[in-house]
């Protein structure tokens, strides 16, 4: 059977990829967070006096990398779910299809009682 519905498979595949690409982003941006506050935190131990604030910085670095993490990650998954979902309803939409085709080929017609 012929395929149906090309804008919605190029949507589709837009999500998919929009998911991906949001994942591979997200784990770029929390590692480069946790990265960047260590080494905040070290530049500012050589700088300042006084470890309370600085750890604190630190924590609160990797704490922002974490949830920036979850976020991304639950942005992405509805993402890639979306553009999942629309193949799902396209694929659902197939195979309705081809049963329909397949019951009109088979079908015969009704026995009809005399009377």
């Amino acid at each position: 059977m012929e395929k149906r519905f090309g804008v919605l498979r190029f949507i589709g595949t837009v999500f998919k990829i929009l998911g991906v690409i949001v994942a591979v982003l997200t784990i770029i941006g929390a590692v480069a967070m946790c990265v960047i506050s260590v080494a905040g935190t070290a530049f500012l131990q050589t700088m300042q006096e006084g470890m309370g604030m600085i750890v604190n910085g630190a924590v609160a670095g990797i704490i922002a990398a974490v949830f920036a993490l979850l976020a991304g990650a639950i942005n992405a998954m509805w993402l890639y779910g979306l553009g999942e979902g629309i193949f799902l309803a396209l694929a659902v939409e197939e195979n309705t299809r081809k049963t329909s085709v397949l019951m009109q080929q088979y079908s015969t017609d009704p026995i009809v009682p005399e009377v």
